[in-house]
């Protein structure tokens, strides 16, 4: 029967766990708190999973972590406002004609292109949801700030691939719709919360599967097949949205959480924590939680788990560049070279 090893530590922007391993060889059984019952099929319908709205919340901890202190100065205003992070939506100039995942393939994806290329954006977070009128829009959290009208100018023309731009003009005569929302994140109390609202979060109301009807295919249902118990009178519908419902920057993706094994220096300050301050400790089966950020963690003098952090952090940030490989021949000549010289030494002629 396998048994524990000893206690590992997890840490993470804005808390850090530690936990038990199996250690059998090949044992990959989780905690029971882990343990879910598999899904049949990986497909979402419209709805951010348990799974999925923990990832992002974590990707969102890591890009206000990783995300430097910028300033910005505001037209007619004498003083700069520091920011962090911007927050764009956006949404389409007319009623939806194509796919979810055509318009997220022709369109965002070059969005997200050019937002890499043009303003130099490293790191950023995208999220797609169903208006109330059954079209797609998207959110998207940025490390850089890019000024409105450039946002829509560059929106709009992307729009006008598939004549989103032309059949607004059609219908209003006019040329430039304002189809997104630009603005700098200041002063949050609590930005990671803030942000996660609209990047985790489900739909305002149901999210039920959108009819088949020829005339209107990107409008939800108005009503639900069965007698929900929290049904209000006038209870909002949207639309699933079909295929990808999020995406990280690649650097993004990499960030998971520092682990390491508890010994030394690391477990003198967990233990301490958990003396002095056991109304910020949760234990959850074979884990415990400890609810201190990084900056909580400098301030207790807890420098075992801040170098661990941010030796973590640094090896995805700059990774070290692997050394280009030695050709063939040249490493041919190496070993001959090696063995003569060891001959000589022991007095043997070659």
């Amino acid at each position: 029967m396998p048994h524990f090893s000893l206690p590992y530590v997890s840490i993470k922007p804005n808390y850090f766990t530690t936990y038990l391993r199996w250690d059998s060889t090949g044992d990959t059984q989780t905690s029971l708190f882990d343990k879910k019952e598999m899904p049949i099929d990986n497909k979402t319908d419209g709805l951010m999973s348990y799974k999925a709205n923990k990832r992002v919340r974590l990707a969102i901890d890591w890009l206000i972590n990783i995300s430097k202190d910028k300033s910005l100065s505001k037209k007619g205003v004498k003083t700069n406002f520091n920011y962090k992070l911007n927050f764009v939506t956006l949404t389409l100039s007319s009623k939806q004609k194509h796919s979810d995942n055509e318009i997220k393939s022709k369109m965002l994806n070059q969005f997200l292109t050019e937002l890499r290329t043009k303003h130099k954006c490293e790191n950023y977070i995208w999220r797609s949801e169903a208006q109330a009128n059954g079209n797609i829009h998207f959110h998207v959290v940025t490390d850089v700030f890019i000024p409105w009208r450039v946002l829509r100018t560059d929106w709009n023309r992307i729009q006008e691939k598939l004549g989103y731009i032309s059949r607004f003009t059609e219908k209003t005569g006019k040329v430039d719709p304002n189809s997104t929302d630009v603005h700098a994140i200041k002063k949050v109390k609590n930005l990671s919360n803030y942000l996660a609202k609209y990047c985790s979060k489900n739909s305002k109301g149901y999210v039920v599967l959108a009819t088949k009807a020829r005339k209107d295919p990107f409008r939800p249902k108005s009503f639900l097949t069965y007698n929900h118990p929290k049904l209000q009178p006038k209870a909002k519908f949207y639309r699933q949205i079909h295929g990808k419902l999020w995406g990280l920057s690649q650097t993004l993706s990499k960030l998971k959480s520092a682990s390491k094994e508890v010994s030394g220096r690391i477990e003198a300050e967990v233990i301490w924590l958990s003396k002095y301050f056991p109304d910020k400790v949760k234990y959850i089966d074979r884990a415990a939680v400890y609810m201190f950020d990084q900056a909580d963690l400098l301030k207790k003098k807890c420098l075992g788990l801040v170098t661990t952090f941010n030796n973590y952090r640094k090896s995805i940030l700059e990774p070290k560049a692997e050394p280009e490989p030695i050709p063939i021949i040249e490493q041919v000549t190496q070993v001959v070279k090696r063995a003569y010289v060891q001959a000589n030494l022991e007095g043997i002629w070659i």
